[in-house]
């Protein structure tokens, strides 16, 4: 499911960023720009979580339908040497591997996150500030080009002492301070660490970094109303190609498109005709995002019909001699058991494991194949204490059209992770 969600997000924010760079990123409509990133970032990341389930097979009664196996948490320490399938060990080993990297790139990531901003705040230490208005500009040593961080704005001493800061490049920092673009950036960042396995999010942190400057720009521009000098001042700073992570300063890289957005004339008319069309989108969006995962967890994988369009040969009666390969003590004492599973053409289900019946059993298509969950009737073996109230089929399909399949079954108390969990495996033939 977390690939799933993975996948979905990634799409969705594909889609929108598209959207965006196409169609409305030379507007020069910077607050709704703003806006539309920031949205397509919580959408694309918080509406793949959702699940509505809406029944598209009403007149289908699932009401014995038993929760499958898939929802047993798949936790390592709680599987024994004795009862652990092989398949599920690589299966956790996998996932545990997985997280394990995960967890280290991120760790990683947050430790960067830290150290920089620890950097930030250092450069205030023992300088001297003054105040612009109601704002503190921090004076640092070296050749640096204003930026700005929180309420606050970095500039050199030198060139403060001499004079040689032009009014504009303050004002330019300051108008960053009123309009918090600081806290867009944290946020990004903040995502780009936690979703750090998805490039498109570097793509929005560098279009938010950008439309930020585009209304900054516009601010200063309306105020001193001398466009080229003001693209002189900016081509001057950029020259010195200061950087910071997430402070908002003069980032070189950017220049040229924020030259020819200042030249840029837009009708406020044409961006809402635009806007209009990201509507549908977003409705077509939300409705794929949400209701398409209704297939593994809704009707639509337990639905008779589809399951027989997908497996037309599955109905029948298999049997086949099923062991508890997984334990050894198992294996001694109970040797060999008879099962049996009978799938009609209505797709009732019922069987015999050992001497125990299993009835109310429901089937599902799982990742692997199929599941069967049934409830059990009795002991497994008349004389022996092993009773279990469920039993659940793992049904692999390669051989199908043999008419042969692979299974492991597993018996447990309840549909949660069964700490006395026993497993077994059996090969079943289909009768002619």
């Amino acid at each position: 499911m977390i690939i799933i969600y993975i996948i979905k997000s990634a799409l969705s924010l594909f889609i929108f960023y598209v959207f965006y760079f196409f169609f409305i990123s030379k507007d020069k409509m910077h607050l709704h720009k703003r806006i539309y990133l920031l949205f397509a970032l919580i959408f694309s990341l918080i509406v793949p979580l959702i699940k509505i389930n809406l029944d598209f097979f009403s007149s289908i009664s699932l009401e014995n339908t038993i929760p499958v196996l898939r929802e047993i948490p798949s936790n390592p320490g709680y599987i024994s040497t004795e009862v652990a399938p092989g398949f599920i060990k690589s299966e956790n080993n996998t996932s545990l591997i997985i997280y394990i990297i995960y967890i280290i790139v991120l760790s990683l990531l947050l430790l960067r996150f830290f150290i920089n901003l620890y950097r930030l705040f250092k450069n205030e230490k023992n300088q001297i500030f003054v105040k612009y208005g109601a704002y503190k500009v921090i004076l640092l040593h070296g050749d640096i080009v204003p930026y700005s961080f929180l309420n606050r704005v970095y500039v050199s001493r030198r060139a403060w002492e001499m004079g040689e800061i032009d009014d504009a490049l303050l004002k330019h920092e300051i108008y960053h301070i009123q309009k918090r673009h600081s806290l867009d950036l944290i946020f990004v960042e903040m995502l780009q660490i936690l979703f750090w396995f998805n490039p498109i999010i570097i793509l929005y942190k560098r279009e938010i970094r950008l439309n930020h400057e585009h209304q900054v720009d516009q601010k200063v521009i309306d105020e001193i109303g001398n466009v080229k000098h003001y693209q002189e001042i900016l081509l001057s700073a950029a020259s010195k190609n200061l950087y910071k992570q997430f402070a908002s300063g003069f980032d070189s890289s950017l220049i040229k498109r924020r030259l020819i957005m200042m030249t840029t004339k837009q009708s406020s008319i044409q961006f809402k005709i635009k806007m209009l069309f990201i509507i549908p989108i977003i409705l077509l969006m939300t409705a794929t995002l949400v209701i398409s995962q209704d297939f593994r967890d809704g009707n639509l994988s337990a639905n008779p019909h589809f399951i027989k369009m997908a497996y037309p040969k599955i109905n029948g009666i298999w049997s086949g001699k099923g062991e508890f390969k997984f334990s050894k003590r198992l294996y001694n004492e109970i040797g060999n058991l008879d099962i049996q599973i009978q799938i009609n053409d209505d797709f009732e289900i019922s069987g015999k494991i050992g001497d125990a019946n299993f009835t109310n059993a429901s089937i599902e298509i799982a990742k692997y194949g199929l599941e069967i969950v049934g409830k059990l009737n009795g002991k497994i073996k008349k004389n022996y204490p092993l009773k279990k109230k469920h039993v659940v089929f793992l049904l692999s399909l390669p051989e199908i059209e043999e008419n042969t399949l692979d299974a492991n079954f597993h018996l447990l108390n309840n549909l949660n992770w069964d700490k006395y969990m026993r497993v077994g495996d059996v090969t079943l033939t289909k009768r002619k």
